[in-house]
């Protein structure tokens, strides 16, 4: 098979991880800083973009337990729409001395549907977690990634390129690789025209 190569390497491994992260490109220096792996491999992939679903994602209450549901949605080539939906998500301050007061919880999707915002105006809350957990801005990629593990096996995602960062000590790690990588470059800049 004559087939011509976009970037000059181009191979698959079979390789079982123990641990994966999927990092959007814009993330990568921040993800570094919080991240406590060493990365020595790492991959190139493209997906779609996600959204909120701003009809579907909401407060509601299923067997006797209110939370949040979040339900996300992408587009793929041929323009079908794929629909992601997080495990509910149950109140998180049963723990606590007090119930959350979810008719003072509001959720706004801010219109392209890529940030969520939770605003909570229960005092019993603010009392307990202070006012700066009051209001909560979640962009749809980062809760997306967070919770990859639900949603992993239905994604598409098409790698772009395969690489190995480990260096002569093991010292050279993904992230400063990644940092410096001519075709991690070349990469961005051709999705960026498309």
């Amino acid at each position: 098979m004559d087939k011509k190569r976009k970037y000059m390497t181009e191979v698959g491994l079979g390789i079982s991880l123990n641990h994966f992260t999927l990092v959007p490109a814009n993330r990568l220096s921040i993800q570094e800083k919080i991240d406590p792996y060493k990365y020595h491999l790492y991959s190139i992939v493209c997906g779609h973009k996600v959204y909120f679903d701003e009809k579907e994602t909401r407060i509601i209450t299923f067997e006797g337990a209110t939370g949040l549901r979040v339900v996300f949605f992408s587009f793929d080539e041929q323009n079908n729409k794929n629909t992601y939906m997080l495990p509910f998500l149950i109140d998180v301050t049963k723990e606590s001395s007090f119930k959350l007061d979810y008719s003072k919880v509001m959720v706004q999707i801010i219109y392209p549907n890529e940030i969520l915002i939770i605003s909570i105006n229960d005092q019993n809350y603010i009392n307990e977690y202070g006012k700066e957990a009051s209001r909560i801005t979640i962009p749809a990629q980062d809760l997306f990634l967070a919770n990859i593990s639900a949603f992993w096996k239905k994604m598409k995602l098409r790698v772009l390129y395969v690489g190995q960062s480990y260096g002569l000590d093991g010292n050279r790690t993904a992230f400063d690789r990644l940092s410096a990588h001519s075709t991690y470059q070349k990469i961005l800049g051709d999705l960026q025209e498309k």
